[in-house]
Formats: structure tokens, C-alpha cells, sequence
């Protein structure tokens, strides 16, 4: 249960099983030698539009991918007010990936990253959730 509502975990579909996603390649502003891809958050809520279960009024998707949207240089997520769909990365939210702004220097977590990583991917995912329910920013 999510606050007293139903909730069910999905089979996990691939990135590629969704269609057509626009992708960018990104570089560290320090390294630019090693450089990764992002996803377009967009495209991943129109697909996820298609998936959403009729009696269903959210689905969210979770993933370990970087994510973006035009304008931004990235997102922990998104989710639209109607359509009741939204998308969260732990991409930027853990202390071991580099793209993470509270980067550790390693790619093995550190004593206290797991809680760190867990506080702030809870808060993101119940913010992205609310988005679905209709809840704006103020």
C-alpha cells in the first residue's frame, strides 16, 4: 500500500522495449573523455502512457538511467499532473555514480550512502507520485 491505496510492482521493461527515446551523450565538466547517455524523460512518459493499466491511477517507472528533459541538464525525475504517469532516476541520486552532485569519489558506496541514497530517492519518488495525483508546485 502507498497511503492506504493498492499498489502492484510491474514486470521490468527495457529502455530499448519502449520505443523510440531521444538520447544525448553527456561529459563531465572535469573529464570530458568519459562520457555517458540520458534519456529523454519526455519520451519515457509518452510511453509509459500506452503501459499504464486501465485500472490503474498512476504508474511510475524507477531507473537506474540518467534522465533529462529539453532545458535542463537533468532531472531526478517527472511525472505529469494528467495522465497519472511519472519517471525517477536513482542515477543522480547515488553517492557511488559520478554524475551524482554529492558524488563520494568512488564507485562503491561509502559508510552512510545507502541511507543517504534511500532518504533521497524516498523523497523524490513521493514527489514525482504526488505530481500524478495532481499535485503542483506552488
Amino acid at each position: 500500500n502507498f497511503f492506504g491505496i493498492k499498489t502492484a510492482i510491474l514486470d521490468a521493461v527495457p529502455i530499448r522495449k519502449l520505443g523510440k527515446i531521444r538520447t544525448r551523450e553527456k561529459y563531465d565538466e572535469e573529464d570530458d573523455e568519459d562520457g555517458w547517455i540520458q534519456y529523454n524523460a519526455m519520451d519515457i512518459l509518452d510511453a509509459m502512457g500506452f503501459r499504464k493499466p486501465q485500472d490503474s491511477h498512476t504508474l511510475c517507472a524507477v531507473t537506474m538511467l540518467d534522465i533529462y528533459k529539453g532545458g535542463f541538464n537533468y532531472l531526478f525525475g517527472l511525472a505529469r499532473t494528467r495522465g497519472g504517469v511519472g519517471v525517477f532516476s536513482f542515477s543522480r541520486q547515488d553517492p557511488a555514480v559520478r554524475s551524482c552532485e554529492f558524488w563520494n569519489g568512488s564507485s562503491k558506496r561509502g559508510p552512510g550512502d545507502n541511507e543517504k541514497l534511500l532518504r533521497r530517492a524516498s523523497a523524490t519518488l513521493c514527489h514525482e507520485i504526488g505530481h500524478t495525483f495532481g499535485l503542483k508546485h506552488w
